[in-house]
């Protein structure tokens, strides 16, 4: 693998997502899983008619924020020389992909009822990835057992007054609300659809999006073959400053979002992760990019 960063100045850079992790993680530890006497979520807890309901959104979004903070370390682990060229894109789409759920579910702007409405989707779509996986394995039973669960949900959902998701055909395709493709919440929770798109073309390994990322032009001509051109794998300066700046951005969202939730000083919280996003934008610019790049340039 050829690498065209200074080592130290890319270690710097990751050195400041390994405090970002370290910092949410006394933050997450020291406040525990209740929320703060008077904030929003104690208030909801307090007012709507299924508390259990409301405590499952949160716990969910706990679930999503931990997956988002284990794919943060899996790009951090990605620079460690030889710095790799192409799985630092899956990792960061990971952290897209989990970070916007994780803050869909936690939004603070939202009223308590359309939270347990997301819950209910988000529960529906993972159950009914159980049912697919049952069929594709052919586990008749798991499948069944997958098939109630999706009408117990349903029942659950239309006895707090929420009508059936169906489609045109009337085939159930929801409970609570149908569930919002994922390259759409990135965009709606994070204004990230470009770059996710980008990051998924990557993680499905179209050659397009692979020659921009993970390879450079080496301008000759391989084996004098008319329309052949040597490449060399290569982990850009470009790439890591990319992927840092939607790694922080994307995953202090959740972060932010369940301080306000939970009355855990939201402001200070925000600060902190303005600061980390500031950071990692400072180091990023300082990596070693004198080298010529053929490739994405957003």
């Amino acid at each position: 693998m050829t690498s065209f960063m200074d080592r130290d100045k890319l270690a710097l850079l990751m050195q400041a997502f390994d405090d970002l992790h370290e910092e949410t993680c006394t933050l997450l530890n020291r406040h525990g899983s209740l929320p703060a006497e008077g904030s929003p979520a104690a208030k909801e807890l307090a007012t709507y008619s299924d508390q259990e309901l409301v405590l499952t959104a949160y716990a969910q979004a706990d679930f999503l924020t931990e997956a988002a903070s284990e794919h943060v370390a899996s790009f951090r682990r990605t620079a460690v020389e030889p710095a790799l060229a192409m799985a630092p894109w899956a990792c960061v789409r990971a952290v897209i992909e989990s970070s916007a759920l994780a803050s869909w579910l936690l939004d603070p702007s939202v009223e308590c009822g359309e939270r347990v409405k997301r819950s209910f989707a988000f529960r529906y779509e993972g159950v009914e990835q159980q049912a697919k996986l049952a069929r594709a394995v052919g586990d008749h039973a798991a499948l069944e057992n997958s098939q109630k669960r999706m009408d117990f949900l349903e029942e659950r959902a239309l006895a707090l007054g929420f009508t059936r998701v169906l489609d045109r055909k009337g085939n159930r395709i929801g409970v609570g609300l149908s569930m919002p493709p994922i390259t759409a919440l990135a965009g709606q929770v994070l204004d990230e659809e470009d770059t996710y798109r980008l990051l998924s073309a990557v993680a499905h390994a179209h050659i397009w999006a692979l020659h921009q990322v993970g390879y450079l032009n080496l301008g000759k001509s391989l084996d004098d073959r008319p329309g052949m051109v040597s490449m060399k794998k290569a982990a850009k300066p470009l790439c890591f400053k990319y992927l840092a700046r939607k790694a922080v951005d994307a995953y202090s969202r959740p972060i932010v979002y369940k301080a306000t939730l939970f009355g855990w000083a939201g402001r200070d919280v925000e600060e902190r992760m303005q600061f980390y996003r500031r950071e990692v934008r400072r180091l990023a610019e300082q990596l070693d990019a004198d080298n010529n790049e053929d490739g994405y340039t957003g």
